[in-house]
């Protein structure tokens, strides 16, 4: 049993998170499919989820929502949803305007990567982190042997996710999803997680009124979608039934079999500081490109400190979040897996940082610059214009920093005889006449 004053410091630093926005959502994409660009996603608090459609093609665009909601409940029962499950989800089936205010507004600031992980790394979490490791430190032990996914990386999952199971969201998932499906700019994903939705309910572990989480529908301490949940939630604490609301077993064995599922390798790292030699093509640094760790010594990159974390010939890639100024990584494949959850490379880094700082493991001492900004909006859309102008297209401007703008700034760099890092530093921006 946990001690009483580790609880109540437990509690003191817990209470620092209460009303934090909910971080993120697990998706299912099948694991023959590529991960959808990180451009792609929509923002906080749902960033693994799929961006709007620019263009109105639903073909339920005109059709009432009476209409609409009756054809999906013919559709529930075709799937085996009983008429009593209906019934008892019906009051919720609506739509609530406010979630079409979250879904349709447009954040103003982008974050970098010092900002996100300046507030998702902080000295609170990682303390708060180390309780929950110490309170669970059985059931981490078991689901490791069981899944081989360390009690590190899954408390920091939790930690990003729901700050512990302190947030897990307000909203009735059957309206949020409800509402998402009946807009037709993503009808067909949210249509399938509504079902999945109804389908929970029918399995009978938690109640309409009960399923509650974040604006965009993701449920539970691990902010699972729905059809994640159907797929890989596991009652872990014997009771016979799946919570992922109550159970904190429940919800860490879940997260564990689906990082399992999407191809954790046991006892493999995910990523590590190294330092690149002078005059190294930054456009090897990409995510894409990979290498073996001879092959990184033999280019002159070498661990920030100490040795490999691994070197059983397991391949890895480079990533540069903050462009050539800023710290550099070697990845593993577990980072992909990472990314799996949310393909981000901003997140897969805070949640790697994160574990490792859960773990003791001091590396990487990064310093966050003081007075650090997340760019606006309106600055991306200027950047993307500029270099589109300049004969460099983006595919767009959408204000969103992302795979084909970093790859679109990559070549004007290259062309300009810049370091091809993809990043907007100082010295692309002032040839490019732009201010951040």
């Amino acid at each position: 049993m946990m001690h009483l004053a580790a609880h109540h410091r437990l509690k003191i630093i817990l209470s620092a998170f209460i009303g934090a926005s909910v971080s993120a959502c697990a998706t299912d994409i099948s694991l023959n499919e590529k991960p959808l660009p990180e451009s792609s996603y929509i923002a906080s608090p749902s960033p693994s989820l799929p961006a709007p459609k620019e263009k109105n093609t639903a073909t339920h665009s005109v059709i009432s929502f009476d209409v609409w909601l009756q054809a999906l409940i013919a559709e529930a029962e075709r799937k085996g949803i009983s008429k009593q499950s209906i019934e008892l989800a019906r009051p919720y089936l609506n739509i609530n305007e406010k979630i079409r205010d979250f879904d349709q507004q447009q954040p103003e600031f982008t974050q970098t990567f010092w900002t996100y992980l300046d507030k998702r790394t902080s000295e609170l979490r990682v303390q708060a982190g180390r309780l929950q490791q110490f309170t669970h430190h059985a059931l981490l032990t078991k689901i490791e042997q069981d899944y081989g996914v360390p009690s590190e990386i899954l408390v920091s999952f939790w930690g990003l996710e729901t700050n512990y199971g302190t947030y897990l969201g307000d909203f009735s998932t059957l309206e949020a999803l409800t509402t998402l499906a009946y807009d037709p700019r993503r009808s067909d994903f949210f249509r399938k997680e509504l079902l999945a939705a109804l389908q929970i309910i029918e399995l009978g572990n938690v109640t309409a009124k009960e399923m509650r989480g974040s604006w965009a529908g993701a449920i539970g301490q691990m902010q699972f979608m729905p059809t994640v949940y159907l797929k890989h939630a596991t009652d872990a604490d014997g009771d016979n039934k799946v919570n992922l609301w109550r159970s904190t077993a429940d919800a860490l064995a879940s997260a564990a079999r689906y990082l399992k599922s999407a191809g954790w390798v046991a006892h493999q790292p995910w990523l590590q500081e190294v330092i690149l030699p002078n005059h190294f093509d930054y456009a090897l640094a990409d995510g894409k490109n990979e290498f073996s760790t001879t092959q990184l010594q033999q280019l002159g990159i070498l661990p920030r400190s100490g040795n490999w974390l691994s070197s059983d010939g397991g391949m890895v890639t480079l990533l540069l979040p903050a462009g050539y100024e800023g710290p550099a990584f070697a990845t593993w494949s577990n980072f992909k897996v990472i990314k799996r959850w949310n393909n981000s490379n901003n997140y897969a880094l805070s949640v790697g940082i994160l574990a490792h700082r859960l773990s003791n493991n001091t590396e990487p001492k990064l310093n966050i610059p003081k007075q650090v900004r997340p760019w606006s909006r309106q600055f991306i859309v200027q950047l993307q214009e500029t270099l589109t102008r300049a004969g460099f297209s983006t595919e767009g401007t959408d204000g969103w920093f992302g795979a084909r703008s970093i790859q679109a700034l990559r070549n004007f760099q290259k062309a300009n005889n810049l370091p091809a890092d993809g990043y907007p530093n100082a010295k692309t921006l002032e040839l490019l006449n732009l201010t951040p």
